[in-house]
């Protein structure tokens, strides 16, 4: 596991709406099975409110405030977490996963 997140959401809700825990899920999987391809568009697609039909909680949200690393039980520095996640996945081709995110997901 590469962000240590156990997904207990105890860091949320976030002030900012990232979607902490899914964040790092796809980031941890990615690290895991190493199909970027399949991360990116999970990514846009989970994080990015298509797939539960909600607004966005990108990492790039995050603004640094904190609050989720006193609530964190594995005292995870979420924010850094966070800069990486979205250094991974919200690159320049980020605009066209989200197209195809909600091509394939029928939205």
């Amino acid at each position: 596991m590469k962000t240590g997140c156990t997904g207990c959401r105890y860091c949320m809700p976030c002030p900012s709406g990232v979607d902490i825990p899914g964040c790092f899920e796809i980031y941890d999987n990615f690290y895991l099975s190493g199909n970027e391809k399949e991360a990116k568009l999970m990514y846009a697609a989970k994080p990015g409110g298509i797939i539960r039909g909600d607004v966005p909680g990108y990492a790039s949200q995050c603004v640094q405030c904190e609050q989720c690393i006193e609530k964190c039980p594995q005292h995870l520095d979420i924010p850094s977490l966070l800069e990486a996640v979205a250094e991974k996945f919200e690159g320049n081709d980020h605009k066209g996963w989200k197209v195809l995110a909600k091509k394939a997901f029928g939205k």
